[in-house]
């Protein structure tokens, strides 16, 4: 089995081998055990079967991209859509195949939506997937992305971008600020993790001491994730977390597959107190710490506390009901459209506004589509306007159009993934281009959060970016680095399914 995920390069002879990866071999392996263990009934018959092809379906990019490498062929540096298909097949499959009480949000759904759920979550992606692959014809001749920058103008602005962005992290998290000063900080704010990747990646080239790239590590990379997990949102974390993952993907690297899992167990584990946390943080905060990093410890307890002293079979459905996107997608089939009509489209009514800053509009309507989502569902009670409920972006595409909007709205996605991998994951990217590609993929691939959302947090970091690129840019007449290549890239350069993401 492989334990590394990974940028091998194709040229490394011990990954020239044949035959199917064992951890592919061991999920199918997994499936099969699961469809004779699980019983949803007679009317349920078939639900641990569409399980499984959610998860092998989803598992399919990773496994082309792996064969791939095997052979010898190029891949992209970041593994974008196998990272976006491991997600959903966690968030659709898996919940039905390790208990026969699947639950989300503490909620609950009938057998036939859980059914029908999972046709549709197995629909929805394989519409990614040929979204993706109509696409590459079309999207062949864009150019990718290819910046650069001056190592040494980079590390100054580094050592300027992490304190600033550090008090503009604390300011947003322990300061109730007017929405008009509360963007432009949240803006700041994100120059700490810009600050921290231009660290990681001039350490793994080599381009600052040892000891500042250990304490990037070991100081800095820990101090950002808990003034994240501070907030009580536990997708900023991951994000985060993978941001770094990226980082490191895109410069060669390798990760262990066992830290993999660790990270996934600790954020499931930490689903169990971050309800309260937040619950916390709207009724209660005099409860909760002044400094941040005191606030993610108070969060870390809440969840040891609510672990169930349970037996094997419901701890694995306290599991489940942490991470499944799959109950709260059957909860609204049911009441769409019986009960509750279809959105029609106003969930994405805030993207056009996107692209201006509340600081130059005011009265920018808020982004509360997790508060109606909750509301309008029953999901929170009606005096609740502190709590919010992500709409997870295959939800949002049948909440707004049906069975069709999945079909179309995932296709598009898909298409939208080609692009992005075209664009900013070459194989001979520039460091300053995998900073970009890290910020933008990895706020991607928060898909259990609503498209506006994602796409607005998106397009705002990528301003603070590019402003920061432009600043550390590289004199006309000054050298280049031996070990970045440059050159315009060829667009055809990498073709294929989910092996080329």
């Amino acid at each position: 089995m492989s334990l590394t995920v990974g940028a091998d390069r194709a040229s490394d002879p011990s990954r020239r081998r044949g035959g199917v990866p064992l951890w592919f071999v061991a999920a199918v392996a997994g499936c099969i055990w699961a469809i004779a263990r699980r019983d949803f009934g007679a009317e349920g018959y078939f639900v641990p079967w569409l399980g499984s092809a959610v998860v092998l379906l989803g598992l399919s990019p990773a496994l082309v991209r792996d064969l791939r490498r095997r052979h010898g062929q190029a891949v992209r540096p970041i593994p974008f859509v196998p990272l976006i298909g491991v997600i959903f097949a966690v968030y659709y499959g898996l919940p039905v195949l390790i208990s026969d009480r699947v639950t989300g949000l503490q909620l609950e759904a009938e057998v036939w939506s859980i059914h029908k759920a999972l046709s549709l979550a197995l629909i929805g992606w394989a519409a990614v997937l040929a979204g993706y692959l109509v696409s590459a014809l079309s999207v062949r001749r864009v150019r990718p992305l290819n910046v650069d920058w001056d190592p040494a103008r980079a590390r100054r602005l580094a050592l300027l971008l992490i304190p600033i962005g550090l008090v503009a992290a604390g300011a947003h998290r322990l300061v109730d600020l007017p929405p008009s000063i509360a963007q432009p900080m949240r803006l700041a704010s994100s120059l700490l993790p810009v600050g921290i990747g231009i660290a990681i990646l001039q350490g793994r080239r080599g381009q600052i001491s040892r000891g500042i790239y250990l304490f990037a590590w070991l100081v800095l990379v820990p101090t950002w994730l808990a003034m994240e997990l501070s907030g009580g949102l536990l997708g900023a974390v991951v994000v985060g977390g993978l941001l770094v993952c990226m980082l490191i993907w895109g410069t060669g690297g390798r990760i262990p597959l066992w830290l993999f899992v660790v990270g996934a167990i600790t954020i499931i584990s930490l689903r169990a107190g971050a309800r309260d946390y937040r619950r916390m943080m709207n009724n209660d905060e005099h409860l909760l710490a002044s400094n941040p990093i005191e606030r993610a410890g108070q969060l870390v307890a809440l969840s040891f506390s609510a672990m169930p002293n349970q037996g094997m079979g419901e701890r694995f459905e306290k599991i489940a009901d942490r991470f499944s996107q799959l109950v709260p997608f059957a909860y609204v089939i049911e009441r769409t459209p019986a009960a509750i009509p279809h959105w029609g489209g106003e969930t994405y009514a805030s993207l056009p506004s996107t692209f201006i800053p509340r600081f130059l509009w005011p009265d920018k309507p808020v982004k509360d589509v997790g508060q109606r989502f909750g509301h309008r569902y029953g999901i929170i009670d009606a005096s609740d306007h502190s709590t919010s409920i992500n709409l997870p972006q295959l939800v949002e595409c049948y909440a707004n159009f049906g069975a069709i909007g999945v079909l179309l709205g995932m296709f598009t996605l898909g298409a939208g993934y080609r692009f992005l991998d075209q664009l900013l994951n070459g194989v001979a990217a520039s460091d300053a281009s995998v900073l970009v590609a890290a910020v933008v993929f990895s706020s991607m691939a928060n898909i259990e959060t609503d498209l506006s959302m994602v796409f607005g947090l998106v397009l705002q970091t990528l301003v603070v970016v590019f402003i920061v690129l432009r600043l550390a840019q590289r004199d006309p007449e000054g050298s280049r680095l031996p070990n970045q290549s440059l050159q315009p890239q060829s667009g055809s350069a990498v073709v294929g399914a989910g092996g080329g993401a």
